[in-house]
């Protein structure tokens, strides 16, 4: 599962999964922006059903924070 959600993410930032890792970060990820943020949020809703508020909206800037999101809101990704 950790595989395929770091495809996820790949996905939304435009770059080879093999990039994302546990410690990456809006820093650390060339194309993570605000706008990327935004699409990872739709991608989390919709990948997971979860509705995120703006609190949970303005944590997704690294990998962890997108983990810590979703254990939030009863997701658990192995």
């Amino acid at each position: 599962m950790r595989a395929e959600f770091f495809a996820l993410i790949a996905d939304v930032l435009l770059v080879d999964a093999s990039e994302i890792t546990a410690d990456s970060t809006f820093e650390t990820v060339e194309h993570w922006d605000s706008e990327r943020e935004i699409e990872l949020a739709l991608m989390l809703e919709v990948e997971f059903g979860v509705s995120l508020d703006a609190v949970d909206m303005s944590r997704l800037r690294s990998v962890r924070a997108l983990y810590e999101v979703l254990e939030k809101h009863g997701v658990r990704i192995p």
